[in-house]
């Protein structure tokens, strides 16, 4: 019993990873185009793993460097999800002006990582 229950919260996981990751290259696909990021950045925020694995091999360049790459992704994706949310429920929240502050942050982020 316990081991279904875990096999299927396996399940929904790795289908909640796949659907997030289709939502974030879609929302990111727009900030490629507007130089906010590169394609590779935006590729390296939609996988899940290419995260795990990028904030490991920053901690080579130091306790800085891991934290300027672990936030620069992590702010990444925040975008993505209030791109997703502004086109869900309108500029509710102020997400337009969230959107601009992330845009501000990821590109002075970015010459760090």
């Amino acid at each position: 019993m316990c081991q279904l229950i875990l096999t299927r919260l396996l399940i929904i996981a790795i289908v909640s990873l796949y659907h997030e990751a289709g939502w974030i290259k879609k929302y990111l696909a727009e900030e490629v185009s507007l130089g906010t990021l590169t394609a590779k950045q935006a590729a390296i925020t939609a996988s899940f793993g290419g995260r795990i694995v990028l904030n490991f091999t920053s901690l080579g360049g130091g306790p800085g460097q891991w934290w300027s790459t672990r936030r620069f992704y992590q702010q990444c994706a925040e975008l993505a999800y209030k791109k997703h949310q502004l086109t869900r429920m309108g500029n509710e929240g102020g997400n337009q002006a969230i959107i601009e502050k992330l845009r501000s942050e990821i590109k002075g982020l970015s010459a760090m990582v």
